[in-house]
């Protein structure tokens, strides 16, 4: 219920920051669509083209949270599986006094930036990131344990990682509003011909979820 409202203001304060900046011409023309005869739905073709829509969902989920924890698997990996040694670590550790402010530790500022990729790649950075002991040392045992074992992976995250229930709370409110993905961008870009508006959109979505998560993590600090 509180993701809907928030999502209910931000529509409203989106639409009247933007149109500000937008100016609509009224002798455009509007759209004029020829729509085809209705005839009674074929319950075969309806199934069929929806589990085809389905499967490509699951195949591009799965490849893209593969992938781009592969990345950062290869980023945190050390040979004594002690992820504070990386070069990864160092500069999530860098950058983590910025990343407090908005009540995000490293590990899960860089899932809020792997999310702007695609909102299925953050939960195989969080598994990555939050993994623990002697599974960290091969990157197909981190993925099936943690990627598919949520039992084990909110263990992990839970116990001595160190995130608590504002931190978390932040977090989800703050990968909601994120970026939804690349295509998202790009379709972005080819229909507004403008990468000037491509930037802004981009700038604004990532301002504003880090502001909304920052703002219910410094809130939940008063109830959590």
């Amino acid at each position: 219920i509180a993701l809907l409202i928030a999502m209910a203001g931000h529509m409203y304060v989106t639409s009247k920051i933007f149109s500000w900046w937008l100016k609509i011409d009224l002798h455009e023309p509007g759209l004029i669509m020829e729509l085809p005869p209705y005839h009674k739905p074929n319950w075969q073709t309806i199934f069929l083209r929806v589990w085809l829509r389905v499967k490509g969902v699951i195949r591009k989920a799965l490849l893209l949270m593969v992938g781009v924890s592969s990345v950062f698997w290869f980023l945190s990996y050390t040979a004594d599986c002690n992820p504070n040694n990386s070069v990864f670590y160092q500069v999530g550790s860098f950058i983590e006094p910025v990343s407090m402010v908005f009540g995000m530790d490293w590990r899960l500022f860089v899932a809020f930036l792997a999310s702007s990729i695609g909102k299925e790649a953050a939960l195989g950075v969080v598994a990555v990131l939050f993994g623990a002991g002697a599974e960290l040392t091969s990157l197909t045992g981190a993925m099936a344990v943690h990627s598919h074992d949520t039992a084990a992976l909110s263990q992990a995250i839970g116990g001595a990682s160190g995130i608590t229930a504002p931190m978390a709370l932040g977090f989800i409110f703050a990968y909601y509003f994120n970026i939804p993905c690349i295509p998202v961008v790009t379709v972005l870009n080819s229909e507004s011909r403008s990468i000037k508006w491509t930037v802004i959109t981009v700038i604004y979505y990532f301002s504003t979820a880090l502001l909304i998560g920052g703002t219910v993590y410094r809130l939940a600090l008063f109830f959590l």
